[in-house]
């Protein structure tokens, strides 16, 4: 199984759209694939239950399972056992302001990390500090 989690340090980096568009792709090669939204907005569960985010594929592609997970920190443990065991893909949309323990816990799961970026509003210095913390907690967790 694969587990991708979406970060980013900017309003409006696309991590909502990036997640939809993953869960799509992996929809239509076939593979058993959960939507986690850890964003209070709830967005990419309201998008993937609207299904305007649906793109090709046919009657046989599976569904895509999409779990609300904003919850408190003791429910994380839980979430996963209950919601991510049997699925091929497993790809989570966070919040800009993930708590840390949300963000080590989630750290020690997934398998890759995505780091949208919107390069019109890049400042330099506040990417290069947010990537270096990521960069360190990724090593602590890890």
């Amino acid at each position: 199984m694969d587990r991708i989690l979406i970060l980013s340090f900017q309003q409006s980096s696309g991590k909502s759209t990036l997640a939809l568009q993953l869960v799509n792709a992996y929809r239509q090669r076939g593979w058993g694939t959960i939507l986690m939204d850890y964003c209070a907005d709830q967005q990419a569960l309201e998008w993937l239950e609207e299904g305007k985010w649906q793109q090709g594929g046919g009657v046989t592609t599976p569904a895509v399972r999409g779990v609300s997970a904003v919850l408190g920190g003791d429910m994380l443990s839980r979430v996963w056992a209950e919601e991510v065991s049997d699925s091929d893909m497993v790809v989570i949309d966070t919040s800009l302001r993930l708590e840390q323990a949300r963000l080590d816990y989630l750290l020690r799961q997934v398998s890759s990390v995505l780091l949208p970026v919107d390069v019109s509003a890049l400042d330099l210095e506040q990417f290069e500090q947010y990537f270096s913390e990521l960069i360190k907690r990724i090593r602590m967790v890890k």
